[in-house]
């Protein structure tokens, strides 16, 4: 029995032009962070970069810890320099500057902490009183030009008088355990921090001795890094997979906790970043990233993946280069390219915290629908700006 009703006619739909892609758009950070290029550098030794020291006073040379040796490099290229500091009996750590840059102490495997002129590599005095290793050497960040502090394994802190290698203040049982980081207050030169393997971070004032000027912070792991934040409130830890940012005034209390990282964080440093001098806080860890913190706003605007596990990174105060130190002895220098370095003044778009800048105007004429929208505009008038 046949159908009554018709098939309706097919007509088969061809498939029309694939839309354009659109490539996923970068923030003005991202593209800052981008233009560094980066090349690595060998330190012809097989031992781990533990630190990266930039001096605070131009030409603002670097200094790279390695095993029983200080490597120089150029503050303006941040090529090698063709000679080094290796006058030490062990293994090298915590290489620091002076303020002036005219001086660099360093502590070692023995406990001896040496102090050297980075231009003529001359021992100028030796500190002995620690009897285990002196990870943590440190310049004040101010004008006072003849004291550093001193953290060792052996969990007692120093205060050094350079000029007469005698020590001012001694601070035994600072920690419970090996003391592994510590940073000088940018705002005062008898303020300092130190982070322990006890988990905890101490604030110390050499005018008020033996006892910490605030509550201790419970960071919940081993503190590998401790480092002040420009305003002098503020202090970043650095331990396990996290990093925590403390309020100093506000007697301790934690403010964020960044869980950016999937292994240790080894290293923080602050940079400058943008025509504004943006402060940012960078780490590294044994994953291989490094990450770039904005803590104004509590996030990350930048992450970078390098071949071997991360151990150190240092910021140039010039803003034009970033190291970062490996496990394998291997430095990668970042540099800012020159097409970067030149667009900074004049791409409008550079950085998120530039000025507003207007943009080009374009004129409406009768070939643009929105000409024949205008309301309340005067008819005579043959062109409309359109932003």
């Amino acid at each position: 029995m046949s159908s009554g009703g018709h098939s309706k006619p097919y007509f088969p739909v061809e498939s029309g032009p694939q839309p354009p892609s659109r490539k996923p758009q970068r923030t003005p950070e991202a593209k800052y962070w981008r233009s560094f290029k980066t090349d690595p550098h060998t330190t012809g030794l097989l031992h781990p970069v533990t630190a990266l020291e930039f001096s605070p006073s131009a030409p603002h040379d670097l200094v790279a810890a390695s095993s029983a040796t200080l490597l120089l490099h150029e503050g303006l290229s941040l090529l090698p320099k063709s000679h080094h500091i290796s006058d030490f009996p062990d293994v090298s750590y915590s290489p620091s500057f002076r303020c002036d840059g005219s001086l660099l102490a360093s502590g070692c495997e023995s406990g001896l902490i040496q102090v050297f002129d980075p231009k003529t590599r001359l021992i100028l005095r030796r500190l002995r009183s620690h009897r285990r290793p002196v990870r943590v050497v440190r310049y004040p960040n101010l004008s006072d030009k003849l004291h550093l502090f001193s953290g060792g394994d052996d969990a007692v802190l120093n205060y050094w008088d350079v000029a007469v290698e005698s020590v001012v203040s001694t601070f035994h049982g600072a920690h419970k355990d090996y003391i592994r980081g510590g940073s000088a207050s940018p705002v005062s030169p008898e303020v300092f921090a130190t982070g322990s393997y006890d988990h905890t971070v101490r604030l110390w004032d050499v005018r008020v001795p033996n006892q910490p000027v605030s509550g201790v912070f419970d960071h919940g792991k081993p503190i590998e890094c401790v480092q002040f934040l420009p305003s002098g409130g503020l202090i970043a830890t650095a331990g396990g997979s996290s990093v925590k940012i403390w309020d100093v005034i506000g007697g301790g209390r934690l403010v964020h906790t960044m869980d950016g990282h999937n292994k240790t964080v080894t290293s923080l440093c602050v940079g400058r970043t943008g025509t504004a001098n943006e402060p940012r806080l960078l780490s590294v860890s044994l994953d291989g990233y490094l990450k770039v913190f904005d803590f104004a706003s509590f996030k990350f605007t930048s992450s970078m993946r390098f071949p071997s596990p991360l151990m150190s990174v240092g910021f140039s105060p010039t803003g034009y280069g970033r190291v970062v130190g490996t496990s394998n002895g291997v430095i990668y220098i970042g540099q800012r390219k020159a097409k970067s370095i030149e667009s900074t003044l004049s791409d409008k778009n550079t950085m998120l915290w530039d000025p507003i800048i207007a943009r080009d105007t374009k004129a409406l004429n009768s070939n643009n629908f929105r000409y024949f929208q205008r309301q309340g505009k005067d008819e005579s008038c043959q062109k409309v700006l359109l932003f």
